[in-house]
């Protein structure tokens, strides 16, 4: 059986993150990754902005974005922004070779179906399919895996997985000779996708991404009733050519996020956004992952006491503003595209209100966004007061973990 100081379970932006992170600390390190590609197909465009870690995904980027539109129930608010339209695909194998580059091997086609345990304790992975079944041992197991497959979550399942009313499906479609815009677009509502969002994205050349997000709905079918109904002017004429689909937790983040020899992270540990992509979230998380890991193996100690360093950093920095943003998801979940309207109707005239939206889509600085919104008074009747008070609370690290 080989033996690795960390294991990483799962090679999206999360999992490459931990696997450079603990590689680049010393590390003897193995990342796994189910599909035979890393970045495959499932995996489509993400918006980020401008500050995104420096330049050297480029070879990612496919468009830069001039405006954002926001739709709500007839309602459309247009105005400047900027950011990055990156390909998923690319940009996770450059996050791998850059891992690969630090030190860490990596093994395509490799599902985990469970952890090694000893005494109660992660001593490694198990991997299986069809007659293949191999074991690998390590000090230090870090679930990476997601939440999008059957095989994912597996420190998470530990404690029952993830409620489906609390999970959030989408699907995407890449669409071909659309309008040649450097434009996102964005639709809030309750009929198509309650909770949820229908967005257009530039992909350069004629292309662009077309994608639904909700709960409580089958993704395919509400996309395809969306375009038959409204019929964006920008995708008049284009066709799809590929489509993908996945889902993502928006539940309370509370549950532990490491145990004797195991730390989970990025979405297998609900570190997810509900208005963004998450993105830098997932990889800023990653990285403390890798970094505890080895910490936890330098000092003799990988006993979830060990390990726990990593929970309390991530939950100090991130926690508040992730329970904050599922506390006014929730409020605006009533009447989803009416309260938006309404927010819409107030980022007319209120310029800051406008910069704290483009904030809160793009998934830069949310906690500051979240903090200037419930500060205005209009905003907080929408919300409604209590509500609006528990989103300030949380926002300044009061009761957080309760």
């Amino acid at each position: 059986m080989e033996h690795y100081d960390v294991v990483v379970v799962g090679a999206g932006p999360a999992g490459c993150s931990a696997a450079r992170k603990a590689a680049e600390e010393g590390g003897k390190v193995l990342l796994l990754e189910l599909q035979p590609q890393i970045g495959g197909p499932t995996k489509s465009a993400v918006w980020v902005p401008e500050n995104f870690p420096g330049r050297e995904f480029a070879l990612a980027e496919v468009s830069e974005v001039s405006s954002l539109h926001l739709h709500a129930a007839g309602e459309e608010l247009a105005f400047s922004a900027g950011g990055r339209i990156l390909n998923r695909q690319v940009l996770e194998k450059l996050l791998a070779a850059r891992a690969a580059e630090a030190g860490a091997e990596i093994w395509l086609g490799s599902p985990v179906k469970e952890f090694l345990m000893e005494e109660g304790r992660v001593r490694g992975v198990v991997l299986e399919s069809g007659d293949w079944r191999e074991k690998v041992g390590s000090e230090v197991v870090i679930d990476a895996s997601g939440s999008g497959w059957e095989l994912s979550g597996i420190f998470r399942r530990r404690f029952g997985g993830w409620k489906r009313e609390e999970v959030m499906f989408l699907s995407e479609y890449t669409m071909a000779n659309a309008l040649p815009r450097k434009e996102v677009e964005i639709w809030f509502n309750s009929y198509f996708a309650p909770g949820g969002k229908i967005w257009i994205y530039p992909l350069g050349d004629g292309f662009a991404q077309f994608g639904i997000s909700g709960l409580r709905l089958h993704p395919e079918a509400a996309l395809d009733e969306f375009l038959g109904v409204e019929n964006p002017r920008r995708l008049g004429r284009s066709v799809p050519v590929a489509s993908s689909r996945g889902q993502f937790p928006i539940e309370d983040p509370l549950l532990p996020s490491c145990g004797d020899g195991v730390l989970s992270v990025g979405a297998a540990s609900s570190q997810t956004r509900i208005f963004s992509s998450g993105l830098p979230l997932a990889m800023e998380c990653g990285e403390m992952a890798g970094e505890a890991a080895v910490n936890g193996i330098t000092e003799g100690d990988t006993s979830r006491e060990g390990l726990l360093p990593y929970e309390r950093r991530w939950k100090a920095k991130f926690l508040g503003e992730l329970r904050a943003e599922r506390l006014v998801h929730r409020s605006l979940s009533v009447a989803w595209d009416r309260k938006f309207k309404e927010l819409l109707t107030l980022a007319r005239e209120d310029a800051e209100l406008r910069r704290s939206l483009l904030r809160l889509m793009q998934g830069e600085e949310v906690g500051r966004a979240l903090m200037m919104m419930v500060e205005r008074e209009e905003v907080r009747e929408i919300l409604g007061e209590e509500r609006a008070g528990r989103v300030k609370a949380l926002l300044r690290g009061e009761g957080v973990e309760e």
